[in-house]
C-alpha cells in the first residue's frame, strides 16, 4: 500500500477517537489490515528502487502532508493526527531496511520482514490503485462526512 492510504486512515482514526493510547495502537495494526487488501506499491520482491521510485515516493508523501494537514488543522489534538499517520506507516520501514542485505541475516528482522511480505496483497497491476482511493475517500468520509 502506498503511504498516502496508511498517514489518512491513521490520521482519520485519531480525529475521531482522540485516545493517545488506542489511536496509535490502532493506527499501527491498522497498516496490517490494509496490506491485505489487494493493491498495487512498485515493491514487489525483490525490491529495487530506481528514480521513478524516488519521484512517486516524493508525490505519495506530499499528497499524505496536505491530506493530514486539512484532517489536523481544526482539531484539538493535532498532534495526534500528525503521529498517527507517521505511526500507520512504520511498519513499512522493513522495506528500506532490507535494502541492507546484511539485515536480512539479522533473524528477528528476517522473521518480521518474511511475515510483513506474506500478509501482503501486491499486484503488479495499476488497477491496484483504486482499493488505495477507496480507503482515502472512506477515511475522509469518516473524518469530514
Amino acid at each position: 500500500m502506498l503511504i498516502t492510504p496508511h498517514a489518512v486512515l491513521g490520521a482519520s482514526i485519531a480525529a475521531k477517537i482522540q485516545n493517545p493510547f488506542l489511536v496509535l495502537s490502532i493506527s499501527f495494526f491498522s497498516h496490517y489490515f490494509l496490506d491485505l487488501i489487494p493493491h498495487w506499491q512498485e515493491t514487489l520482491y525483490p525490491y529495487i528502487p530506481t528514480k521513478k521510485t524516488v519521484i512517486r515516493t516524493f508525490f505519495d508523501l506530499l499528497i499524505s502532508f496536505v491530506i493530514v494537514f486539512f484532517i489536523a488543522k481544526d482539531s484539538k489534538m493535532p498532534w495526534l493526527i500528525w503521529s498517527a499517520g507517521v505511526i500507520a506507516n512504520i511498519p513499512d520501514l522493513d522495506t528500506l531496511i532490507s535494502l541492507n542485505k546484511k539485515c536480512l541475516k539479522f533473524t528477528p528482522f528476517k522473521t518480521y520482514y518474511n511475515f510483513h511480505l506474506k500478509i501482503q496483497r501486491e499486484t503488479g497491476s495499476l488497477l491496484g490503485i483504486l482499493p488505495q482511493l477507496f480507503i482515502v475517500l472512506l477515511s475522509l468520509l469518516f473524518v469530514f462526512g
